[in-house]
């Protein structure tokens, strides 16, 4: 039963972010987040503008941290939660 286990989810060594141990995440990691998001931001708000498309102000912002996330979790392997608190870290730090 368990080879049937690993085969279809792998080992807990072979899941990222699933190891065994918490993955803990690095210093500075708000601030790479909040570039990550503004830069994504931009981005997206000067596509959106240069091809007349109308700009929704928080679907914009929802995108820019969807995808900052997106990288952010693939990079350093966090869970969801972690990546909960760091915005929350980042968006205090950076008023």
């Amino acid at each position: 039963m368990m080879n049937i286990f690993r085969r279809f989810f792998g080992t807990p060594d072979r899941q990222k972010g699933r190891s065994g141990s918490a993955t803990i995440a690095p210093p500075g990691i708000e601030n790479e987040f909040f570039h990550l998001w503004e830069t994504t931001l931009m981005e997206r708000t000067a596509k959106l503008l240069s091809t007349g498309q109308p700009t929704d102000n928080e679907e914009i912002a929802k995108h820019a941290v969807n995808r900052a996330s997106e990288i952010i979790m693939n990079k350093y392997g966090l869970s969801t939660s972690q990546m909960v608190a760091i915005i929350g870290k980042a968006f205090d730090s950076n008023k």
